[in-house]
């Protein structure tokens, strides 16, 4: 599902119902997209589901950094933990490495490096959450299988 899309409305509801934690997320999420937007060299058509989720898991490693930076100075973090919980509800489930292999394997593409790219879109058809470094490293298992 395109986040990107749903956002506004996502935020007219929040506004509605006074869920201020919901409200930053959506807000946060938004203007993590307009920087990419706004970038030089933007082509709409590279604004993929790949691409938000990309930008949503950054987000949500740089917001864990910071939350685990609170507790570890005795600060309070459960603002931080809240928001952390609504960003991940944004989050696809993770794609473990056995459906990954299976969709190499099905890409019909060449078990080796040079094939990455091909192999890395079309895995990204399937799984979209899936990033570059699990597709290589499971194309690097399967290699060294051979």
């Amino acid at each position: 599902m395109m986040i990107r899309t749903t956002l506004n409305q996502g935020i007219k509801d929040a506004m509605k119902s006074k869920d201020s934690d919901r409200l930053y997320v959506l807000k946060m999420i938004k203007a993590e997209f307009s920087k990419v937007e706004t970038a030089k060299g933007f082509n709409e058509s590279d604004f993929t589901e790949a691409k938000e989720n990309s930008i949503l898991s950054k987000m949500y490693k740089t917001w864990d950094e910071e939350c685990q930076f609170f507790k570890e100075n005795g600060r309070d973090s459960s603002e931080l933990e809240r928001r952390l919980l609504i960003l991940k509800s944004f989050l696809p489930e993770k794609v473990d490495a056995e459906k990954i292999r299976q969709a190499i394997i099905d890409s019909g593409e060449t078990i080796e490096m040079k094939s990455m790219g091909k192999i890395l879109k079309s895995v990204q058809v399937q799984y979209p959450s899936v990033t570059g470094k699990e597709v290589s490293d499971v194309l690097k298992n399967l290699m060294a299988e051979k």
